[in-house]
């Protein structure tokens, strides 16, 4: 899914906790054109990826704690 502003992460970020998922693997960075990519897992769930071109976003994930 694409999330562009932080409004919208913090919607992920309650699906991500709630199900206990934890940030696996990230490529590429905002200023590529495939955007910043990181993959979550959690056990039992579908892996979920985040993709953003926003700086604040990117922030965001890597200070997400799962």
């Amino acid at each position: 899914m694409t999330v562009e502003t932080l409004a919208d992460w913090y919607d992920v970020l309650r699906l991500l906790t709630d199900a206990g998922y934890t940030l696996w693997q990230m490529q590429y960075g905002i200023d590529a054109p495939e955007g910043f990519q990181a993959r979550f897992i959690a056990p039992g769930q579908l892996t979920l990826e985040v993709i953003t071109h926003a700086q604040d976003v990117h922030d965001a994930v890597l200070a997400f704690k799962g």
